[in-house]
């Protein structure tokens, strides 16, 4: 049996979302992307991380 299987990220803070886009493939499904800068740290000694998500366009039913 194969069980799909995902590794989810919980968090809480500061963060910054930038680059929301449409992305359509040559081939395959569009999906939606965008960057996100994160804040982590101490308040006056904290460091930024880059991360990318994605996720499945879907159409909404009237």
């Amino acid at each position: 049996m194969n069980e799909k299987t995902y590794f989810n990220l919980y968090t809480s803070g500061l963060g910054y979302v930038n680059r929301v886009r449409t992305v359509t493939p040559k081939r395959g499904e569009p999906f939606l992307c965008c960057d996100i800068a994160a804040l982590c740290g101490q308040p006056m000694r904290w460091n930024m991380s880059a991360l990318t998500a994605k996720s499945p366009v879907t159409k909404r039913g009237n």
